[in-house]
């Protein structure tokens, strides 16, 4: 994993190759800033587009999955409201769709070393979208929740949107090993479709995982528009 010194430095050493229509004019690591300077900001931006200067106040994160921007978001807003002259940013090595959406949706900035970008800022509008997406490591592999095995902790969950789980009893419900049924359930909390503290899971936006296995729909699997309870085949093969 790419820790969050690293995420700076290369950040800084390709920007101009990144975004060349927004001048660096410099960069400042690790200085006190918001309420009563309590706080620290790992990376504050100086650039300049067109004739406007502004200032970025950054927080990094080593991944741009949904679960791990939240709380940076949070502390953001908070720091910033009020600040004339700066502007939020959350910066990543890559954002995820559903990083980049819970950014806009949350009025955040977002950076990443893929090249994807969104600044809103006085009269300033960048919203970049590069078509690059990194390669995983095999370590980091993405798991495919919509397989046919897998999706049926899917449909369990979606069956009982109010329930709370443990990973035993989901198991044994959808008819899919513990391996399975944790693979499944960490993939959904680090994209932010679940919650899992302490070994409790609960379903956090059934509308939107019901949406997102629709998108990913194939031929050959059933992604159900409505949702209905049926006995599951425990005797396949995973």
């Amino acid at each position: 994993m790419t820790t969050k010194t690293e995420v700076i430095d290369q950040l800084l050493a390709q920007w101009g190759i990144l975004f060349p229509q927004v001048q660096l004019v410099g960069a400042d690591r690790e200085i006190r800033g918001g309420a009563l300077e309590r706080r620290r900001y790992d990376l504050v931006l100086h650039i300049q587009v067109g004739d406007v200067r502004h200032e970025l106040v950054c927080e990094v994160k080593s991944l741009g999955e949904p679960r791990y921007l939240v709380q940076a978001i949070a502390a953001l807003r908070t720091s910033t409201a009020g600040r004339e002259g700066v502007s939020p940013v959350v910066i990543a090595p890559y954002f995820s769709d559903e990083g980049r959406t819970l950014c806009r949706e949350a009025g955040i900035n977002y950076v990443d070393l893929a090249g994807n970008m969104l600044l809103r800022f006085d009269q300033v509008l960048i919203d970049k979208t590069s078509p690059y997406s990194p390669r995983r490591t095999e370590e980091g592999a993405a798991y495919d929740i919509f397989a046919p095995v897998s999706s049926r902790v899917l449909r369990v969950l979606l069956e009982n949107p109010q329930q709370t789980w443990k990973f035993a009893s989901l198991s044994q419900e959808s008819g899919v090993s513990l391996r399975t049924a944790y693979r499944v359930v960490s993939t959904l909390a680090e994209k932010g479709y679940v919650d899992k503290k302490r070994g409790a899971i609960s379903l956090l936006m059934p509308g939107q995982l019901l949406e997102l296995w629709a998108e990913n729909y194939t031929v050959g699997l059933s992604v159900p528009t409505t949702l209905w309870r049926e006995p599951f085949a425990r005797s396949r093969p995973e």
